[in-house]
């Protein structure tokens, strides 16, 4: 029986972080945030009594960098969760003055037993601000003076400590790994920010006799597209070194830690068309056209990021992106020319499409065979119209 798997993709969203990973520097900002664009106002911040102030805050709220949050005064975080479970709580941090060190002190958590979860069981991280705009008619083009640009928070950045300005409000993500093997009952301990001086909140956790299995073990599908690339260009490093590999393995299990199962991987340099995204997609797979007219495949890079992601957790499916482009152009190597060609508009069914992708296809399908990755594998597809996935389907079969 001949096998043929194609995917759409579907994406979810996911907040948390693992507790073994660091990704910068301790105490080291490897990236500056952008200038807000939002005014800040003076008289707001002046009505504050005190200079620093902190308080739990709830984690499905992005709060405004520059304006003072109201209502809020909340000292003891309580919450239920489960053994092996992974739970999450913000705290924020607003200012009238500089703060030039901000650090977080994380404690064990005990209960009236004895029994504790470790500190290293809590995992702070600064939520840092990124620009953006409202997300509007959609993700497609659109007129930049439809829609204000605005900081908003996003990325968890793991380091020791950070600079708040005067006048801005600083949040704090924190996630606490409960460990599966640990009596249920009440925990209670205290986690200190340290802002000048020091300010103690209150965490009181009760554990049910409950247990949530691993990740690997849920049923529960996560898809989120992995973007190696990006990683070497964030920490300024070479693509693919093997620096670049060992950066990627925090960020992937992250991924396998929120219950990822696939791993994205790009067959085709620049999968979604030459022009159509603001960044390059590498393809993990060097075409060659010979002289000759026949055609090579480099599997080398793609086998080492496989084996990379599957070390790191994820090692459930192959996604392979993809064999419809949106603008129907295919990259690779002419070895005539010594240059970077491309074929264009290459319809699915027609001639030049496949006799572009049969030798490709043939002679991948006898490498992942050869590696024991077939059986895994899948032709991913992303907005293509029936048409075209229906010659795919033929050709594959």
């Amino acid at each position: 029986m001949k096998r043929i798997l194609i995917l759409v993709l579907v994406l979810c969203s996911y907040q948390a972080f693992p507790q073994d990973v660091s990704f910068s520097k301790p105490g080291h900002n490897y990236y500056d945030e952008m200038a807000n664009p939002k005014a800040v106002s003076a008289l707001e911040w002046s009505k504050l009594t005190k200079d620093v102030n902190v308080s739990f805050a709830s984690s499905n709220v992005r709060y405004p960098k520059e304006k003072v949050p109201s209502g809020l005064n909340q000292k003891i975080w309580t919450a239920k969760a489960w053994k092996g479970e992974k739970i999450h709580t913000q705290i924020l941090v607003w200012t009238k003055k500089a703060v030039p060190e901000l650090s977080i002190e994380v404690h064990d958590l005990l209960n009236n037993k004895g029994n504790r979860i470790s500190k290293e069981s809590i995992k702070p991280g600064f939520v840092r601000y990124v620009m953006t705009d409202e997300f509007g008619r959609g993700c497609g083009k659109r007129k930049t003076t439809e829609y204000d640009s605005s900081l908003v928070e996003d990325p968890i950045d793991l380091i020791e400590k950070i600079n708040v300005s005067a006048n801005s409000v600083q949040p704090v993500w924190v996630s606490i790994q409960v460990p599966s093997e640990i009596p249920a009952g009440k925990y209670s301990g205290t986690i200190t920010i340290n802002a000048g001086k020091k300010y103690d909140l209150k965490l009181s956790l009760d554990l049910l006799d409950h247990l949530l299995p691993p990740a690997a073990e849920w049923k529960y599908d996560l898809d989120l597209w992995q973007s190696a690339a990006s990683i070497a260009k964030v920490h300024d490093i070479p693509l693919w070194s093997d620096e670049h590999f060992d950066l990627m393995i925090p960020y992937f299990k992250l991924l396998a830690g929120a219950g990822q199962k696939p791993i994205t991987a790009n067959i085709i340099d620049q999968p979604w068309g030459k022009g159509n995204v603001y960044h390059d997609d590498p393809t993990l797979i060097y075409w060659t056209k010979r002289k000759d007219g026949s055609w090579s495949y480099d599997y080398n890079l793609f086998d080492r990021y496989i084996a990379t992601l599957m070390k790191s957790g994820i090692d459930q499916r192959i996604n392979c992106y993809t064999m419809v482009t949106w603008d129907l152009s295919f990259i690779y190597f002419n070895e005539t020319s010594g240059t970077v060609d491309t074929v264009k508009n290459a319809t699915p069914g027609s001639p030049e499409y496949t006799n572009f992708w049969t030798p490709m296809l043939k002679d991948f399908t006898a490498h992942l065979k050869e590696n024991g990755c077939f059986s895994i594998t899948a032709i991913a597809m992303d907005e293509s119209d029936i048409e075209s996935m229906k010659s795919v389907i033929s050709l594959l079969h």
